[in-house]
């Protein structure tokens, strides 16, 4: 999955529109940022996958729009780290 959102555009139109969306708010970006990774950590259910691949796709989003490398690189791992395996009692 994430090597079709890289590949197809999908990550960077994604990109664009939440720029569009909350990009005027200051750290707008990464606050959408936080929410594909719960979202994808979601879907694949593996934190280092998630932190992986979303990575490959908001960090080089995040410094086109002038976001600084540390910045952009928090939000990334702490996102990635929003999935968590719970077991509930039978």
């Amino acid at each position: 999955m994430g090597f079709l959102a890289y590949y197809s555009g999908i990550g960077t139109r994604l990109y664009v529109f939440a720029y569009k969306m909350v990009g005027q708010r200051p750290g707008g970006l990464a606050i959408a940022t936080q929410a594909a990774c719960a979202v994808f950590g979601a879907i694949c259910g593996s934190n280092t996958a998630t932190a992986a691949t979303m990575g490959a796709i908001a960090l080089p989003e995040m410094k086109k729009y002038q976001y600084e490398d540390a910045m952009a690189t928090a939000s990334v791992a702490a996102g990635g780290d929003v999935n968590h395996s719970y077991t509930y009692p039978p």
